[in-house]
């Protein structure tokens, strides 16, 4: 007998296979279908977040143009304010003007004291009038300018988070194309092999979806407008040095933003004015009780947990109360995180110095003093001479708080001072062979915001060069302060003549020292009465 085949079931096979076919193609176009509405909605997002982060990239440059004006507008009146005033001072102090007799002989016409002191009073109400004696049309333009500055800022970080969410998008995008080719590419390739492919693919969509979702979660960064008008006028309150409306100012924007980061430093730093009137123009400390220190380091901790951390200026402000507070080991690591933010400080690495001999670490003081004076030639002198005594104030610190490194601080004090010596007078020191030399104080006095200084001594040589370091106790057993009026390096001065100057000071010297260093070594040190305490 033949043999036969039987096909009787390939028929309904076949229609079968075809029917489980189409239905995973369907279940396939589904599943591209909604993807592809994913990917739409995402791209949708993602155009949003770059055309918010365009805007307000325009609003930042405006913001920051209208910022600049503001302050150079104010300090062009502030400018103007304290020059009329000089020139009234100047035109008083002239004997000619000032004794009507003599402005008559010269003249050689008869003057009425009564009219001229009645245009004298006009001219000084006009003064008055267009400026005010507080100075408010000063401040109401300094404070216009640091809230402008602040909205700038605002909207740069709101910038720089819709930058994020617009490239985040944009990788979410191309991974969900990679699961859309997943998906699709199972429809061309056998069933077995369909699993390893097609999963692996809705996975990563479905990851793709959630992903987005919390890109789309995270908030835009947004400051209270009367926050940042208070953080503005506490900013113009603490430049002027009123600590009071400073601290109340900050205090109202903490009300509406509590992790407001300038608020927060500012507030820190205002209370530390309020029991240290000269903290900021001479580090001058009075009071390093806890009441006065743990209300600051309360508000830094709140700044740092919120992000301070990554802020200049917030980690500065953390650094002195730190400083102040004598916690040399968060200082140091407090402003190793400034320097990371900001290697070309070089306030920062004279700080540091100072920090690492206060924990009796010498090499790594003198790293950080070298890496400070190998960035000197970017400063001008003046700017140098500023930084260089906060180093000594800072040094003076330490003497005080930590004792043991006493004479490690007065080893790094003179090599600072014989460096400063060396680039005054622009050769090498020769500190061999020095004959005994005596420094003696004929005159140190202070009124009215000056400091009258007067001094001889005994056997320098002409040619030698010299420095004195002045300090001054800002309290009855408070630390030395060497502000940089009164640090002189160069050749050597007449000693019979006398210096007048400017020191405006909250709290008046009760005591003065001066170290005299010649050729970089220190021969002789005194120390002078100053005046009645102030603070």
């Amino acid at each position: 007998m033949g043999s036969t085949t039987d096909t009787s079931r390939e028929g309904p096979v076949e229609l079968a296979d075809e029917a489980v076919e189409d239905r995973y193609r369907r279940r396939v176009g589904i599943i591209l279908a909604l993807l592809a509405i994913t990917g739409a909605w995402i791209a949708v997002l993602a155009t949003d977040a770059a055309t918010a982060e365009s805007t307000t990239t325009r609003e930042a440059t405006r913001l920051a143009v209208q910022a600049q004006s503001a302050d150079v507008l104010a300090k062009g009146v502030e400018a103007a304010r304290s020059e009329i005033e000089a020139e009234v001072d100047a035109f008083d102090s002239r004997e000619v003007f000032s004794d009507p007799d003599a402005l008559e002989a010269t003249l050689g016409i008869e003057i009425d004291p009564a009219r001229a002191a009645q245009r004298r009073a006009a001219a000084e109400e006009q003064v008055e009038s267009a400026f005010s004696t507080d100075g408010a049309a000063v401040t109401e333009l300094a404070e216009t300018a640091a809230a402008l500055s602040l909205e700038q800022k605002a909207t740069v970080d709101a910038r720089i988070t819709w930058n994020a969410k617009a490239s985040q998008y944009e990788t979410v995008l191309t991974t969900l194309a990679i699961a859309v080719f997943l998906v699709g590419f199972t429809l061309v390739i056998g069933r077995r092999l369909r699993p390893p492919v097609a999963v692996p693919g809705v996975f990563l969509a479905i990851f793709c979806i959630g992903w987005a979702g919390v890109i789309y979660s995270h908030p835009i960064p947004e400051v209270d407008q009367d926050a940042i008008d208070a953080t503005a006028a506490g900013k113009v309150a603490l430049s002027q040095r009123r600590a009071e409306d400073a601290r109340s100012d900050f205090t109202v924007a903490l009300e509406s933003e509590p992790d407001y980061l300038p608020a927060l430093w500012g507030r820190a730093l205002a209370t530390l004015l309020a029991v240290n009137p000269d903290v900021l123009d001479t580090m001058a400390v009075t009071d390093t009780s806890q009441s006065a220190i743990e209300p600051a380091a309360r508000d830094m901790q709140t700044a740092m947990d919120n992000g301070g951390d990554q802020d200049p200026q917030t980690l500065a402000v953390a650094a002195l109360a730190r400083t102040l507070a004598g916690d040399w080991d968060a200082a140091r690591d407090t402003i190793d995180s400034a320097i990371d933010l900001n290697e070309n400080g070089v306030e920062l690495y004279l700080w540091r110095a100072a920090v690492s001999v206060a924990l009796g670490d010498s090499d790594e003081a003198q790293h950080w003093l070298d890496e400070a004076q190998n960035r000197f030639s970017d400063l001008d002198g003046d700017r140098r001479r500023e930084l260089v005594a906060q180093y000594f104030t800072v040094l003076e610190v330490v003497s005080a708080t930590t004792p043991d490194q006493a004479q490690l601080a007065t080893e790094f004090t003179e090599q600072a001072v014989a460096a400063a010596t060396e680039a005054s007078v622009g050769r090498a020191l020769d500190p061999s062979g020095q004959a005994p030399v005596t420094l003696d104080v004929v005159e140190a006095t202070f009124a009215d915001d000056t400091t009258t200084l007067r001094f001889s001594y005994d056997g320098i040589p002409n040619d030698a060069a010299v420095a004195i370091v002045g300090y001054e106790r800002p309290a009855p057993g408070a630390t030395w302060v060497q502000p940089a009026e009164l640090f002189y390096a160069g050749e050597v001065p007449s000693g019979g003549e006398g210096v007048t100057i400017n020191t405006p000071r909250s709290c008046a010297p009760v005591e003065y020292r001066f170290d005299l260093y010649v050729e970089g070594q220190l021969v002789d040190s005194v120390t002078s009465p100053g005046v009645d305490a102030t603070c």
